[in-house]
């Protein structure tokens, strides 16, 4: 994003902001940073962005979902704290367990992607996080292995992560199912009907 492009946001948000269920997606994809001639121009420059990004949801009281994953998330959840965002969720997350044990002990969520049914590291993540922090997500139009690997993704792999995660937490795929909407919910301060 430009100057001129988070002048934009910052003005679509003020106008809107009621209106608006949440700020994002935002973050920190440093892997995507690897070989680039100005590395550290471009970390620096994108910190300072997702700092602006933070401050203007904290501004309106909006949640946030941030995209840090790996080595990111740890400089995110510090950012998130520091600006004092009382709601986030951790988009296709994959960070180490003391991470994730962080982001979660401060109350913020996390999602899983369809990886969960083929990925070990997920599969530990789905384990060690309470039900209640957790999201789901297709991540669309990123591509998976396993069963999906000849499907094109979209919102639908988002039911049978759920399926994946009720099997690995050993509880009724409802059961899932319904907390996993409560979660939403509550994130994005909607009304459950």
């Amino acid at each position: 994003l430009t100057d001129v492009d988070l002048e934009r946001v910052e003005a679509q948000v003020a106008a809107y902001h009621a209106r608006i269920a949440g700020l994002g997606e935002v973050g920190l994809p440093w892997y995507s940073l690897e070989g680039a001639a100005d590395a550290a121009g471009l970390i620096a420059r994108g910190r300072a962005r997702l700092d602006r990004l933070l401050r203007l949801a904290a501004r309106w009281d909006l949640p946030v979902a941030l995209h840090a994953p790996h080595g990111a998330a740890a400089g995110a959840l510090e950012a998130v704290k520091r600006h004092r965002i009382e709601s986030a969720v951790f988009h296709w997350h994959k960070a180490p367990a003391e991470v994730t044990r962080a982001i979660l002990d401060s109350g913020y969520l996390v999602s899983v992607t369809p990886e969960v049914v083929y990925r070990e590291r997920d599969r530990e993540l789905v384990a060690a996080a309470p039900l209640e922090s957790l999201l789901v997500e297709s991540d669309g139009p990123w591509r998976y292995g396993g069963e999906f690997e000849s499907l094109a993704s979209g919102p639908w792999l988002a039911s049978r992560v759920a399926e994946e995660i009720a099997k690995i937490k050993r509880v009724p795929v409802d059961d899932v199912m319904f907390q996993l909407s409560t979660n939403a919910c509550r994130l994005f301060d909607l009304v459950w009907a």
